[in-house]
């Protein structure tokens, strides 16, 4: 909300005061009259004031050059600064007490959610990007969403599925650790996005029958499957990933591989020559610099002797995965209450359309 609106709407409730003030006592004395009309002066003359201060700012913007429809508006600039004021840490305290404590938190609150509930928490208060647009993220994820691909993409649509955190804290922490929130905040935003790449990439089961099953990248269907691998992967078997050239790719730069640790730690100690790794080889190569072959926990771990990869072909939009713009915080201080633990578990909702499973490739490898 602009600055200029809130305090219009300030002035019009202490105008609608003054009136039932009249109304309840037409007695009122004189020098209570004028503390009325100071007031509603004060409010008019903040309002004024809010309009002068968005209108100079516009016009410095003008004066700048920044070319008008392009331009940040006054309502974004002032929505950057309750973005700026809000702090990350009070939105978990507010969770973690079950209350919420006002401020520019809960100005945030209202403004992104429409809520005053404290175990509501808007995206970008925690998973940042951009301010702006995570304001105006999808208010309905679940519609169908197109890629708008050249290269056989097509409209998926995509239910929430939920992917959730859990973290637990002792009430005497909650008061007497400095810096506790911020470093639970920066494990709760890593915890959710681990389990989101986790989703993406290997999918999730139904979730107690209500949470939509997920296949994600590594379980859908229309993409090549590989045939299992015989004998243990060498030098050739990695670099052939980046040798897929078709109607996608004129020569296989664009391609990157994603695996798990073992298969990594695998690549980079083959010997194909003195001193020499698969990994250093192709790290010198075009095909493994920057970052093209990389590692995740998210990826599922090794079994029996064989590890998954995924390659994709890099600036051809293969998938969607829409998040919707809240966290969601369920607070639970009775389990465990006579020992003084809270209990926090956090979710959010997102998930994965694959629209065109020609851009991924399924890879296994035999590591031993």
């Amino acid at each position: 909300m602009k600055l200029s609106v809130q305090k219009q709407l300030d002035a019009n409730k202490v105008k609608a005061e003054m009136r039932a003030a009249l109304l309840d006592r037409p007695d009122m004395t004189e020098a209570e009259q004028r503390t009325w009309n100071d007031r509603i002066t004060k409010a008019d003359n903040e309002h004024l004031e809010a309009v002068k201060y968005e209108a100079g700012e516009d016009a410095i913007l003008e004066a700048e050059g920044v070319i008008a429809g392009s331009r940040v508006t006054a309502e974004q600039r002032e929505f950057q600064r309750m973005f700026d004021r809000a702090d990350g840490d009070q939105f978990l305290r507010d969770a973690a007490i079950g209350s919420n404590s006002g401020g520019a938190a809960a100005e945030m609150r209202k403004e992104l959610l429409h809520s005053d509930d404290p175990m509501l928490i808007p995206l970008a208060a925690l998973l940042p990007s951009d301010a702006f647009a995570q304001r105006n993220a999808e208010q309905r994820a679940d519609v169908s969403t197109s890629l708008g691909s050249d290269y056989g993409g097509t409209s998926v649509e995509t239910l929430a599925a939920r992917v959730q955190a859990r973290m637990t804290v002792t009430r005497e922490d909650l008061s007497n650790v400095p810096g506790l929130l911020q470093g639970w905040q920066n494990d709760l935003r890593g915890a959710l996005t681990i389990e989101r790449d986790r989703m993406v990439l290997s999918g999730q089961a139904t979730v107690n029958n209500v949470s939509p099953a997920v296949a994600g990248i590594l379980m859908d269907a229309n993409i090549t499957d590989p045939t299992n691998p015989g004998d243990i992967a060498t030098y050739i078997d990695y670099l052939n990933a980046f040798d897929d050239v078709d109607t996608y790719s004129d020569d296989g730069s664009n391609i990157r591989v994603i695996t798990n640790a073992d298969v990594f730690k695998h690549a980079r100690g083959l010997s194909v020559g003195p001193a020499a790794s698969a990994f250093g080889l192709l790290r010198d190569r075009a095909e493994m610099g920057a970052g093209r072959f990389r590692q995740s926990e998210a990826m599922p771990a090794t079994a029996a002797t064989i590890g998954k990869a995924i390659s994709a072909r890099i600036g051809h939009r293969g998938a969607v995965s829409p998040i919707w713009n809240r966290i969601e915080i369920i607070n639970d201080p009775y389990t465990n209450a006579s020992e003084g633990l809270i209990h926090l578990t956090a979710y959010i909702l997102t998930n994965v359309g694959i629209a065109d499973p020609k851009v991924y490739r399924h890879l296994e490898y035999k590591t031993a």
